[in-house]
């Protein structure tokens, strides 16, 4: 749990780990430069994403950079290990209970189209990593959010399950 949080929220993402380098790559060329995929949460402290004072209302850094914040895994699956990237389940539980459930199918953006507008921004490396983003069932809306003491399992077809215990903050 980190620090001075009390709205800490979940979200099953896919994780797509760069293998080689990308720079304004086209949308076609673009899953190219995927090595593996893996499972991520994405763990957001809501309450620090509030920055009222700022011209953008928002800090993405304090609410979502936090440590521990960020679980990866629980393997890689190469790129070429995977039939299509762009239908897989996507599920979340919290303490056994459904919370997210949807097929990265439904993403605004497909992979492709993400990676070919993040690498005209910048350049990524071998080892970046990019979150591909959340089916609907985040706590936010309903004001539900995470405790110490909750489990957490986020599920990808074809690639597995990642299990954590949110613990006290350090």
């Amino acid at each position: 749990m980190p620090r001075d949080t009390k709205a800490l929220d979940w979200e099953v993402e896919l994780a797509a780990v760069f293998g080689k380098s990308a720079t304004a790559v086209s949308v076609a060329d673009a899953r190219k430069h995927i090595a593996a995929y893996a499972v991520a949460m994405d763990l957001s402290a809501r309450d620090l994403n509030r920055a009222p004072e700022t011209f953008y209302k928002l800090d993405w850094v304090a609410g979502k950079a936090q440590d521990t914040c960020g679980p990866l895994g629980p393997h890689l699956v190469p790129a070429a290990f995977l039939r299509d990237p762009q239908n897989l389940a996507m599920t979340l539980r919290v303490n056994g209970e459904l919370k997210q459930n949807g097929n990265s199918a439904g993403m605004v953006f497909d992979i492709a189209e993400q990676i070919s507008i993040l690498s005209r921004i910048m350049t990524m490396e071998p080892g970046d990593v990019l979150l591909t983003g959340t089916p609907a069932g985040v706590g936010a809306p309903k004001g539900t959010f995470l405790k110490v003491g909750d489990k957490v399992e986020a599920e990808i077809a074809e690639i597995g399950r990642l299990a954590v215990e949110i613990g006290p903050a350090a």
